[in-house]
């Protein structure tokens, strides 16, 4: 597989349980990459410092975006500059990944189908 997300933040799994199967997916060569899914911006700095002990870092945060929702702009982004998190330990970028960049509903003007 070649990028492993793990989807949504669990208050009941200690974060460096659930973390440490993403450095066993790398070790394993289950995963050549992995990341993170649904998480608010101090979520995913808390994950990317953890992961970064393990020397496997997280490069990806998949976050709801689109022009009806530019909340990442101001919150998982900023999170990750204040946390020094646009780089791994290996110089790459991180990576955000966007879902539901035009949700159904919000493209108000677009054509209706024909009877």
């Amino acid at each position: 597989m070649d990028l492993w997300l793990v989807h949504t933040w669990s208050d009941t799994t200690p974060a460096d349980e659930t973390l440490s199967v993403l450095e066993w997916a790398v070790a394993s060569g289950r995963a050549r990459y992995v990341g993170v899914s649904n998480y608010s911006g101090w979520q995913a700095a808390h994950a990317a410092t953890l992961m970064s002990a393990s020397r496997v870092p997280l490069v990806a945060n998949e976050v709801e975006y689109s022009p009806m929702n530019r909340i990442p702009e101001d919150e998982q982004v900023a999170a990750g500059r204040a946390h020094g998190l646009p780089q791994d330990l290996q110089g790459r970028k991180r990576r955000v990944l966007t879902r539901r960049p035009l949700p159904e509903p919000s493209l108000p003007n677009r054509p209706r189908k024909c009877h």
